[in-house]
């Protein structure tokens, strides 16, 4: 169904609209679609991590905090991660990566914070980092890292902020891809109305 401007729009005033849309609207789907591996390979990074053995505590999550995990991360896991943790510095400095720009530059990415925390366990420090990013970034600076950190160690609770944070760090990335969807789905919805109404 037509939308109601483009059913009274002109035909001509309908192929400007209609060619403005279409061109903006693939670049808006260019974009989408370059999110499209990311989200996979965060995916395939969380499943790639055991799950904890079958009499282990878990930490409490709810069903959208788990999301991408293969299992909630083990309590005592989560605690050994926070108490274990080095600061930002030496996270950086010890990084067996080459430098990127981001560490260049004080950010704390996957890889190097894994690598901070032999001894821990990984599905434990993929769900701390993943929390620390809040979900706004695939990397950490590191000023917000230590203190969140010391923020949390603080908290009469701290794998409890942890599930606080992870839970809302995927919420923002859940409410991106579903803002980024409606927008698509809207921008093609306009561009089929104006196209209809200037070339038929």
């Amino acid at each position: 169904m037509l939308s109601k401007s483009a059913a009274t729009a002109s035909p001509s005033l309908s192929k400007k609209i209609f060619l403005f849309l279409f061109f903006g609207g693939s670049g808006a789907a260019g974009i989408g679609i370059s999110a499209a591996p990311k989200l996979l390979r965060d995916y395939a990074t969380a499943q790639s991590f055991d799950p904890p053995p079958p009499n282990a505590e878990l930490l409490p999550l709810s069903p959208l905090a788990s999301l991408y995990l293969p299992s909630a991360p083990p309590l005592s896991g989560v605690s050994k991660v926070l108490s274990s943790c080095p600061p930002s510095r030496s996270i950086l400095s010890r990084s067996p990566a080459p430098p990127t720009y981001l560490s260049s530059n004080g950010f704390v990415t996957l890889p190097a914070f894994l690598a901070a925390l032999p001894r821990c366990d990984p599905l434990s420090a993929y769900a701390v980092f993943t929390a620390l990013t809040l979900g706004a970034s695939p990397a950490v600076p590191g000023a917000s890292l230590d203190a969140l950190l010391a923020e949390w160690r603080e908290d009469p609770d701290p794998p409890a902020r942890v599930a606080g944070a992870l839970q809302r760090a995927r919420g923002v990335k859940l409410a991106s891809v579903a803002t980024l969807v409606a927008l698509l789905l809207l921008v093609g919805d306009l561009i089929v109305s104006y196209g209809v109404a200037a070339f038929l």
